[in-house]
């Protein structure tokens, strides 16, 4: 299921906002990309890796492959309420760390997380636990998120923290993993659904700090994979221009980047272990095929980075 699906669902909700706040959530929607998103998110037949666990998920549990993810309405809404909420979220996390300045933009972003709300509420009565889980996902990812912006601005922070803080970023995806087992009163396995999904989607982020190193960079943002890269070296960086060679050499050599990549590899393993207990099997082929896309990715990489690093940093 495309998130173009639901673009006539998009435009709807947006038809009677004023128009200064639904023209700038447009230009916004249109530079992010994010009705169809092109970036690390996607497995490679291009579907966003949230969205593909939760069809999967609900597949599954809903024992009925027969139906479809266009015709399945309670999965059509989750996916919509998540999509919302993902985008509030972002929406604030870019206005946090100034990378966008939109008083109207945070208008539209209080204005989705209300639709995420009120599309949860057709299936969750105000008095049923998912409340719960649903605003202490909310708290952890803004806290951390906060949390996360302060420790990639210190080039001494240790990656390995940094990507811990990332775990508690990603509870966001988990709602709607938790609206769907909790719709087919499979609770007991939310603790292993939850911890597959967040090793997959944590492995995902670490590509898309892989692919953002010259942008973080350029804004003085030290993300997991700079701070990694730079982490082996016992000296102390003192000044821009070394940290500008010592992140080059990482990346020239190529152990540098196996050992990003390993790190990967390593988080989608942990996911296959857990889908092994589970004998999930319909989740192998997702796993298989976010595997083939990061080898991909790896080769790709290989091939042409260190020319593309070169040219943006002018080294």
């Amino acid at each position: 299921m495309y998130l173009m699906d639901f673009k006539s669902r998009f435009d709807e909700l947006v038809k009677f906002w004023p128009e200064l706040i639904k023209a700038d959530l447009n230009n916004y929607m249109k530079e992010k990309n994010y009705l169809h998103d092109n970036n690390y998110e996607k497995c490679n037949y291009g579907y966003p890796l949230w969205s593909e666990i939760l069809i999967s998920l609900d597949e599954h549990l809903s024992n009925n492959s027969k139906i479809s993810s266009h015709q399945n309405i309670f999965l059509q809404d989750i996916i919509w309420a998540q999509f919302c909420l993902i985008l509030a979220f972002r929406i604030k996390d870019d206005l946090y760390d100034g990378e966008i300045k939109s008083n109207t933009l945070l208008a539209s972003s209080d204005l989705l997380q209300i639709e995420s709300i009120k599309t949860y509420k057709k299936y969750f009565k105000s008095s049923d636990s998912f409340w719960t889980s649903f605003h202490d996902s909310i708290s952890l990812t803004i806290l951390a998120a906060i949390k996360v912006d302060e420790m990639q601005q210190n080039i001494r922070t240790d990656p390995d923290e940094l990507l811990n803080t990332y775990y508690n970023v990603i509870s966001l995806f988990n709602i709607g993993i938790s609206a769907v087992c909790k719709k087919y009163r499979k609770e007991n396995i939310l603790k292993d659904i939850l911890n597959f999904s967040t090793n997959l989607t944590l492995a995902a982020q670490i590509l898309d700090d892989l692919e953002d190193i010259e942008e973080d960079f350029s804004r003085k943002r030290f993300n997991y994979v700079i701070l990694k890269l730079l982490n082996t070296s016992p000296q102390i960086i003192i000044d821009e221009n070394f940290v500008d060679e010592e992140l080059i050499s990482k990346i020239i050599l190529k152990e540098g980047l196996n050992n990003i990549f390993d790190n990967v590899f390593e988080l989608i393993q942990i996911s296959k272990t857990i889908l092994n207990s589970l004998k999930f099997e319909i989740f192998f082929s997702l796993i298989i095929n976010h595997e083939e896309y990061v080898k991909l990715f790896k080769e790709k990489y290989h091939k042409d980075r260190i020319n593309i690093i070169f040219n943006e940093l002018k080294i």
